[in-house]
């Protein structure tokens, strides 16, 4: 047809074409704007929403027709068979009257309807035989990889004509995109190239208006740029009105449901089937046997009747099945969750999970937080930026500038805000902090309104987080891989004293209301003279003074007592969590008990037959459903507990002999063991002098404030050699002073007491210390024979008496064991005597062992005058012995006036010190 009429149209003259050619341009300069003007009305819109839905409609059928070629044909009705054989008689005969198609299957249905019920027998055989090679085939066709291909191009083709049907119904009110600047220059320019380059192609048109609008100059650009920009904004805002919408969140769930079900329906096809339970196992076998209909004795109320019925010997039968159903039914799924195409479905997974997340915080933060007080600088080198660039934009600084730029930029005041000490970046600090103050009273005004109420509720409902406007990162709960949490610390308590500031700090915040420039105090410091510098250090050390006793106070106090544990207790808990998250990674889970197996697959048969039981109900009932089960059902569970326990305490077993174990332990009895303060070491006594600063303190404290330890050593090192003999002077004498308080103090009381604990605690340490260190290895202890059975019946007894825990349950084993015969006790206490006897073996290769003779060796008392007794046994040793009857030699004038001041102490004393 249309190579015909292009013949015609070739052969029509050339005047004639022209004329034809310009009514043509001049109705399209009639339509173009009409057709522009229609495009921005909602008819259009749901003009293209019903095409896109007739496209899907076509493509899917289209779809089917092609992919039916493949597959199996469906067999025909009896009529169906009926209506071949008659068809084109019946249709000659109808044309002939002048019949129409609708005439033609009105006779055929007559003719039907006029065949004897033998004959139409005859035609329900052929359909049924048809129907049964059908099954066959189909059957055959569905493990073919025809079908799965057919499958998958199906679900994806479902997915996306389904986001397509949820778009059509929530985005009629959505703004149309903007034409950007290309496009309204294109628009206006068009006409003019269409002239020039008559007959050109589409293709070779935008080819032509890509090149001039790419040599278009800066200035022929701008007004369409900034049109563009107009438009854009106004889109903007038009789709942040769009998105507050209730329709735009109820889209955002539903395409995340969309989504998750083309996932699960293309990726987890293959995944293998759950195994039937004990009554979908006897409702399969019992179904030939089951009456049809609904009611009393028909249906699912016989089945439910016969199954009530069945004997505990049979169920047993069923269970049995159902475990070894359920155990390859774990080692097909474990199979398959190693596969790829389980990999695939998770990852699509949470690529689904993570797009509704972040659009619907998007769109929380859009409808709800675009209002709320803007949070001020994060840190002290925010404020200083943010100061330098109001500064820079009020001399005149360009707002627009490039990503290298603004790099550059922050890059020079990184290196400017170096150059500043410790006390001046402070200032910006506090700056910062009455910013932040101020903004949390806001903060804390705009959460109390209803809005911030109604931006919780939908959040919820969205299933995102709810942002927390006043969270700190340093406050957060940090959550582990491994689903733990570390506690953040608590706050300070208001009663704490704060570390005062120092001498130049002081002067910084007496100054810097008086300076535009924080950075300039430093300068003033550095300016003023010893003596004005000097009313400074006094004021530090008055305030040090003061915050010393303050803290004092505040350690004693109960509120300080309750502070510092809650820290060391935190401290410790995150400690242990984060060695848990790094070490015990590969560790092996415990496996469910017996009745935790039980639990499980008896649950959701319970819930099917009693759906209203929940919570202390349910478990009551399953607790009471293990009790009445036979010895042998529940034997069932009991071997199975005990296989996996079995495998457990072996995968254990190899687990603490790794490296990582290990290490996890000693970091535990690293943060077990009590710290020296606490196992009585004697606090020093106030009056005790102060030890002094050597000679590099001394240099700190006048000239290093706010500099690090290496610049200050450095600094020291470079000092001119009588310098640094004025500063070791200086501390030499300090340290003089020092010796001499100590001694006199030592003669004190106060000190004599405190050198009397110190020694009893150095003795008491010493002993724990030689434990510690020589009887690791010493062995334990084993558990009598109550211990033993209550080790042993413990999963037993805790079933048949669940309200019991801990060490009532342990009570109540023990008095269970005590009333039991000689005979039942007998293989426990034989249990006990033969673990008894090991350890007395153990114990005593331990007592030879060279750990415990060096430990007898540090525990032994080493009584005064030790080095004497043996230089008087050495001497004793030297020659015979003297006889008795041989005369002693007398004393000498010492030994004699020793002997008759023995009691005088004071001499003594004296004496000793003069030696």
């Amino acid at each position: 047809m249309f190579m015909a009429l292009n013949e015609v149209w070739e052969q029509v003259p050339q005047e004639e074409k022209d004329k034809l050619q310009k009514e043509y341009e001049e109705e399209m300069e009639i339509w173009k704007p009409k057709w522009e003007a229609y495009k921005k009305t909602d008819s259009y819109k749901e003009f293209c929403l019903l095409k896109q839905e007739y496209k899907d409609k076509k493509e899917k059928k289209k779809f089917l027709k092609a992919e039916s070629k493949k597959a199996p044909k469906r067999p025909k009705s009896g009529y169906a068979l009926f209506c071949d054989e008659i068809r084109d008689r019946v249709k000659e005969e109808v044309m002939a009257k002048g019949g129409s198609m609708g005439d033609i299957g009105k006779k055929m249905s007559e003719e039907w309807n006029a065949v004897p019920e033998t004959k139409k027998a005859e035609y329900q055989e052929m359909s049924q035989a048809q129907k049964e090679e059908f099954q066959v085939k189909f059957a055959e066709y569905k493990t073919t990889q025809d079908f799965k291909d057919f499958q998958l191009k199906k679900a994806k083709m479902d997915g996306r004509h389904a986001l397509n049907a949820l778009t059509r119904t929530t985005h009629k009110d959505a703004p149309t995109k903007p034409a950007n600047a290309f496009s309204l220059w294109k628009a206006k320019h068009l006409k003019e190239v269409m002239e020039e380059k008559k007959g050109a192609s589409a293709g070779e048109l935008s080819k032509i208006m890509g090149e001039k609008w790419k040599n278009a100059t800066p200035e022929e650009k701008e007004p369409f740029e900034n049109e563009a920009a107009a438009l854009k904004e106004e889109y903007k805002k038009k789709v942040a009105d769009f998105k507050r919408q209730k329709n735009y969140i109820t889209f955002l769930q539903k395409r995340s449901l969309v989504k998750t079900r083309e996932n699960r329906q293309v990726n987890l096809r293959d995944m293998p089937k759950k195994p039937k339970t004990v009554y979908a196992l006897f409702r399969e076998d019992i179904k030939e046997e089951v009456p049809t209909g609904k009611g009393e004795g028909k249906g699912m109320n016989f089945v439910k009747n016969k199954f009530q019925e069945m004997e505990d010997e049979k169920k047993l039968i069923y269970k049995q099945k159902e475990a070894e159903l359920r155990e390859k039914y774990d080692e097909e799924m474990k199979t398959y969750k190693e596969g790829e195409t389980y990999k695939t479905f998770e990852k699509q997974n949470g690529k689904i999970k993570r797009e509704l997340m972040t659009e619907g915080m998007k769109v929380m933060t859009l409808k709800f937080l675009s209002d709320a007080p803007a949070e001020p600088p994060k840190n002290a080198f925010a404020e200083y930026v943010g100061e330098k660039r109001r500064a820079a934009g009020e001399a005149g600084a360009p707002k627009k500038r490039t990503r290298g730029q603004i790099k550059e930029e922050v890059a020079q005041l990184k290196a400017d805000w170096s150059k500043l000490d410790k006390d001046a970046q402070n200032v910006y600090e506090e700056k910062r902090m009455e910013k932040r103050k101020k903004w949390e009273e806001e903060v804390k005004a705009y959460m109390e309104l209803p809005k911030w109420k109604e931006y919780i509720e939908e959040a919820k409902s969205l299933k995102v987080p709810v942002r927390s406007l006043l969270s700190s990162k340093k406050k957060a709960i940090k959550k582990l891989k491994n689903g733990m949490k570390l506690q953040p610390l608590p706050d300070r308590p208001e009663s704490m004293p704060t570390k005062p500031a120092k001498a130049r700090r002081i002067y910084f915040l007496e100054k810097r209301k008086e300076v535009d420039d924080p950075s300039k105090l430093q300068e003033m410091w550095d300016a003023l003279s010893e003596e004005e510098k000097s009313t400074y250090s006094k004021k530090e050390a008055e305030l040090a003074l003061e915050y010393q006793e303050a803290l004092n106070a505040f350690r004693t106090s109960e509120e300080g007592k309750q502070y510092v544990r809650k820290v060391k207790q935190i401290q410790k808990s995150r400690a242990t969590a984060i060695a848990k998250d790094k070490f015990l990674v590969d560790m092996p889970k415990k496996p469910l008990g017996h009745l935790q197996l039980y639990t499980r697959d008896k649950v959701k048969e319970l819930k099917k037959v009693k759906p209203d039981l929940k919570g202390a109900d349910l478990k009551a009932e399953i607790t009471n459903s293990w009790k009445a089960l036979s010895d042998e059902e529940k034997k069932v569970y009991e071997d199975k507990g005990n296989q996996l326990l079995t495998e457990y305490e072996a995968n254990l077993s190899e687990f603490k002999a790794t490296e990582n174990f290990k290490k996890y332990a000693s970091t535990i009895k690293r943060l077990s063991h009590k710290p020296k303060a606490s196992s009585g070491a004697p606090k020093k006594p106030g009056t005790m002098p102060a030890k002094p600063p050597d000679a590099l303190k001394l240099y700190k404290d006048e000239l290093g404030a706010g500099k690090k330890t290496s610049e200050l050593v450095a600094a020291f090192q470079e000092l001119p050699a009588e310098e640094k003999a004025k500063y070791r002077g200086r501390a030499e004498e300090a340290k003089k002073e020092f010796e001499d308080q100590m001694k006199e103090w030592k003669s004190t009381e106060e000190g004599k007491k405190y050198i009397k604990e110190t020694r009893a605690f150095e003795k008491r340490r010493k002993l724990t210390n030689a434990r510690h260190k020589f009887l690791k290895d010493e062995p334990k202890r084993p558990p009598n024979a109550t211990l033993l059975f209550c080790n042993e019946k413990r999963s037993e007894y805790a079933a048949q008496f669940p309200g019991l825990k801990g060490l009532q349950l342990n009570g109540k084993m023990a008095e269970i064991y005590r009333g039991m015969s000689a005979e039942d006790k007998k293989e426990f206490e034989d249990k006990a005597k033969e673990r008894q006897e090991e350890y007395l073996e153990k114990l005593q290769e331990f007592k030879e062992s060279s750990d415990y003779k060096k430990y007898l060796n540090a525990i032994k008392a080493k009584p005064a005058g030790k080095a004497k007794a043996k230089a008087a046994t050495k001497d004793k040793k030297k020659g015979p012995a003297p006889p008795a009857s041989m005369p002693k030699k007398p004393g000498t004038a010492m030994t004699l006036f020793m002997k008759q001041n023995k009691g005088a102490k004071s001499y003594f004393g004296l004496t000793c010190c003069m030696l």
